[in-house]
């Protein structure tokens, strides 16, 4: 009877950073069905969720919760995010929709940590400055760096500086 009431989830491995831990690979679980776009639901979609607690397994297999707000970093490779859903680019093509802006940054993290990258943003015109897209709503940011996205918890940023 309970299985009826199950949510099939996929497995996916990530690199997470905890606040005062050093980088660790880990096991999300990843629905089926996205609750707000076509396609597999994606990393981002995980974290922009509601529940405070997050479930992950370990290498040894043991479960942990992960607390959202003490998520500095989680990296995955950048297919995981685009998932061949042209909505998460913009075009069928993969390439970003024309009024895509694109800045190169330098984000330097609470602990020191810095990571070079590029943010991908649409924003309205009159409002699409770079700083206007990262006060926007939204707890995480997506840095894309060669092949890997990191999604950068906002609360956890020192500083970012274009390049």
């Amino acid at each position: 009877m309970n299985e009826i009431y199950r949510v099939p989830k996929r497995q996916f491995p990530a690199e997470v950073t905890l606040v005062g831990q050093s980088p660790m690979r880990l096991t999300l679980f990843l629905a089926g069905q996205a609750a707000h776009h076509a396609g597999y639901e994606r990393p981002s979609d995980l974290l922009a969720g509601v529940d405070a607690f997050l479930p992950a397994m370990n290498g040894d297999g043991h479960v942990l919760f992960l607390q959202r707000d003490a998520v500095m970093v989680l990296s995955v490779p950048a297919d995981a995010e685009d998932d061949g859903d042209p909505a998460a680019t913009g075009d069928p093509g993969g390439a970003p929709a024309s009024p895509a802006r694109r800045s190169a940054v330098r984000m330097t993290l609470e602990n020191g940590r810095a990571i070079d990258g590029t943010i991908e943003y649409l924003m309205p015109e009159g409002h699409d400055r770079l700083q206007d897209f990262l006060n926007s709503i939204g707890r995480f940011l997506a840095l894309r760096q060669e092949g890997t996205v990191h999604l950068v918890n906002k609360l956890r940023i020192a500083s970012i500086a274009a390049l």
